[in-house]
């Protein structure tokens, strides 16, 4: 199983509660942004320790490892998507239909 996190949010994921506990339950998949990578001493030891450069990796055992994803940047901000909801504006060119419609159907980031 992985955990999956924006490049973005793992500077600061040190200040999460229990933050290194993580891989004691999954693996830790980070989705590349562009963003300036800066990580404090003590976090940036913690990725390095733990950093597999090779995807199969992540199939030999089932937690620990933190792997970096060279997928495709999309500028797709989930932040933004719940605001459009809330504010009852459409993302149709954010999301695929189905998850539009699962959105609506079960009135998920609506002002209730």
């Amino acid at each position: 199983m992985c955990f999956i996190i924006g490049e973005d949010n793992l500077q600061n994921f040190n200040f999460w509660k229990n933050w290194k506990d993580i891989l004691y339950v999954s693996h830790l998949l980070v989705l590349s942004r562009t963003c300036i990578k800066k990580y404090n001493p003590q976090l940036k030891k913690w990725i390095d320790s733990h950093q597999i450069k090779d995807y199969r990796f992540l199939y030999k055992q089932s937690f620990g490892y933190i792997f970096f994803s060279k997928t495709k940047v999309i500028n797709i901000s989930s932040s933004q998507i719940r605001k459009n909801y809330y504010e009852k504006k459409k993302s149709c060119t954010l999301l695929p239909l189905s998850v539009q419609k699962y959105i609506e159907l079960n009135k998920l980031y609506y002002k209730k």
